[in-house]
């Protein structure tokens, strides 16, 4: 391994044992990094919570992830909401506010009408754009990023 790192390996037998010795470079050369891919950054929330475990816990992370993200500098370009995460968009949501904010900036935010008619909640949707599986999943496959929280 060491010869194919470009280091120079010697062997020499001892009355103590073999003795390795090992000389050459101190880093590893590695081929330059690809560009990242071209696309926007998508982010996809599937639920209303951030993480698995303590539901209360979830809240609070999920609406920190709001905050911070419309606080600051980097931003997605798509937010993607489907099953229990099209709850953010409605009314009474704790992020809705950030949500709001995010779209001013330019955030596109996708909501799944299937998910929002199948919780009876599209009268209630107070942020973002109804769409389609055939909208969301060619947002998917587009993305340059793509972020499942």
């Amino acid at each position: 391994m060491a010869r194919t790192l470009g280091c120079d390996v010697t062997v020499e037998e001892t009355d103590r044992g073999t003795r390795i010795g090992i000389t050459g470079k101190n880093r590893v050369e590695s081929a330059d990094a690809p560009p990242p891919a071209a696309g926007p950054v998508v982010v996809v929330i599937p639920g209303n919570t951030m993480g698995r475990g303590d539901e209360d816990l979830g809240k609070i992370l999920i609406r920190s992830f709001f905050h911070t993200v419309n606080e600051g500098i980097s931003r997605p370009d798509v937010i993607i909401l489907f099953n229990t995460g099209v709850l953010l968009a409605a009314e009474g949501s704790d992020v809705l506010e950030d949500l709001r904010a995010l779209e001013g900036k330019g955030t596109r935010i996708l909501v799944c009408g299937t998910c929002l008619d199948f919780l009876k909640m599209k009268e209630n949707l107070a942020a973002g754009t109804v769409s389609n599986m055939y909208a969301i999943a060619e947002t998917i496959f587009s993305a340059g990023r793509l972020i499942n929280l």
